[in-house]
């Protein structure tokens, strides 16, 4: 894929996961009505040095694509918008525009899983488990939240969708959730089962 802008931040995005983005940054708007209006999907990567606002950031080469699912303006010029994580990828050349816009040409990375490091039933009912739980505790103390950043239908039954969820709810650095984002699905979901079972989670 090539020209995909680039949106950084402080935080990695997840397949499938929910974006809310608060819009006023004269480039960034251009970006939304870019994408809207081409229904092409710009790309998020994590942040390694700088800030979301102001000169462009440094940011690590693999990310996410993500695909703007609605938006709203309001009269001061401020958008809001939300976006949802599509495939990931790595990048291949970059380049920043004037108006510090970052764009680049970008591989797509292989879905395909381990099929030689496959979880065990027991090992996906126990974060399966944990991820319902912090679900329920979402809905019941910030109800309004939960709709906001889980997309339904929720996929209990799919690991991928449940690993990268739960990822999003635990507090780790945004280090470790970009190692886990580069990672395979199979090999990311022993990765966190071994991280909660060290913290004691499971």
């Amino acid at each position: 894929m090539n020209n995909v802008p680039i949106f950084p931040l402080s935080q990695p995005l997840f397949e499938e996961g929910v974006l809310p983005l608060q819009i006023f940054e004269q480039r960034y708007l251009d970006l939304v009505r870019e994408c809207t209006r081409e229904s092409k999907a710009f790309g998020v990567c994590m942040i390694i040095q700088g800030r979301e606002s102001g000169e462009a950031a440094q940011h690590v080469p693999v990310g996410t694509l993500a695909v703007i699912r609605d938006f709203d303006q309001t009269d001061r010029g401020l958008l809001y918008i939300r976006a949802v994580g599509d495939r990931r990828f790595r990048i291949v050349k970059r380049w920043v525009q004037p108006n510090a816009l970052i764009r680049a040409d970008v591989e797509l990375l292989n879905d395909l899983d381990d099929l030689t490091n496959q979880p065990q039933d027991d090992q996906f009912d126990k974060i399966r488990q944990l991820l319902e739980q912090l679900h329920q505790q979402l809905k019941q103390q910030h109800p309004d939240a939960f709709d906001k950043v889980i997309q339904e239908p929720l996929r209990y039954q799919d690991r991928h969708w449940v690993t990268n969820r739960l990822i999003e709810l635990i507090e780790v650095s945004p280090v470790q959730k970009q190692q886990w984002l580069e990672a395979p699905s199979a090999r990311r979901f022993l990765s966190l089962l071994d991280y909660l079972e060290q913290q004691g989670a499971l």
